[in-house]
C-alpha cells in the first residue's frame, strides 16, 4: 500500500496534487499552519522506534522544505506551539519542544514513565494536556516552555486518546473506542456526566463560542453526531 499525501482542491472538487512519502515510515499526524502557509508531516516506524518530521511549503504546490529524523524515539502526536515550534508527545514520556526552522530539539521534560499517546494545548498555551493509554495530566506552560505539573485524572479509559480541550480550559472532553465523557477542570476534575455511549467512534472536533460548545463526532460509517452543551457547568 502506497503511503502517500494528497492535496484535494476544494474550488474544483478534485485531487490536485499527490505525493509519495518514505514507504519505511507511515504517515500518523498532519499540521497544517495557516499563518505561514506550512504543512507539517509526522511519521514513524515501528521496526527501530524512529520518526522524521517533514516540512512542506504550500504555495500551488506542495514544496519539501526540510526533513528531520528522530532515531531513538517515536513521536505519538504533536501540536502547533508558536510558528515553527512543535510540541512532540513521545513513546519514552518525554515532551519536547522541536523547532522545525532550526531543526532541534529546544527543550525536552520528562512528564511520564509510560509512552504519551496524545497531547493537547490551549489556545493561550497557557495549558498543556498529556495523555497515556489511562491517565491525563495537566500542566501549566511557564516562561522558557517550562511544564509546572497542576493535576492528574486517573482512571481514564482512552482506548484512542483523543482530547477536545474548551478554549477557556474548563471542559475537557475525552473519546475512547466506545464514547466519550465530559470533565470539569475547574471543579477538582470531576465528571460532567458518565461516559456517553457511541459506536466505533473514530474523531471528534470542538467548537465554541461565548454561550455553548458544538461537538461533532464521526464514526467509521460515516455517520456524523452534533452535540450542543450550554455552559452550565
Amino acid at each position: 500500500m502506497q503511503n502517500t499525501l494528497k492535496v484535494y482542491d476544494l474550488g474544483i472538487k478534485k485531487i490536485v496534487q499527490e505525493l509519495v512519502l518514505n514507504k519505511q515510515y507511515p504517515l500518523i499526524k498532519l499540521i497544517y499552519s495557516i499563518s505561514n502557509n506550512k504543512l507539517v508531516v509526522v511519521q514513524l516506524r515501528d521496526i527501530d522506534k524512529s520518526s522524521q518530521v517533514v516540512l512542506y511549503e504550500l504555495s500551488k504546490n506542495l514544496n519539501q522544505i526540510k526533513s528531520t529524523l528522530f532515531e531513538f524515539f517515536q513521536i505519538n502526536s504533536c501540536v502547533e506551539f508558536v510558528q515553527d515550534q512543535l510540541v512532540l508527545a513521545c513513546s519514552d514520556g518525554f515532551v519536547r519542544l522541536f523547532d522545525s526552522h532550526r531543526q532541534e530539539i529546544i527543550v525536552a521534560q520528562r512528564c511520564h514513565n509510560e509512552p504519551i499517546l496524545n497531547i493537547k494545548i490551549n489556545q493561550t498555551n497557557s495549558l498543556l494536556l498529556t495523555a497515556t493509554h489511562d491517565q491525563i495530566y495537566i500542566w501549566n506552560i511557564e516562561d522558557q516552555f517550562e511544564l509546572d505539573f497542576s493535576s492528574k485524572i486517573d482512571n481514564i479509559s482512552n482506548d484512542e486518546n483523543f482530547l477536545s480541550l474548551e478554549p477557556n480550559k474548563s471542559i475537557l472532553f475525552a473519546l475512547n473506542r466506545t464514547g466519550f465523557c465530559l470533565i470539569n477542570l475547574k471543579r477538582q476534575n470531576t465528571r460532567i456526566n458518565d461516559e456517553y455511549l457511541l459506536d466505533s467512534s473514530v474523531t471528534f472536533n470542538l467548537k465554541s463560542s461565548s454561550h455553548m460548545s458544538v461537538l461533532a463526532v464521526a464514526n467509521k460509517s460515516g455517520l456524523i453526531r452534533i452535540f450542543r452543551l450550554l455552559n452550565k457547568f
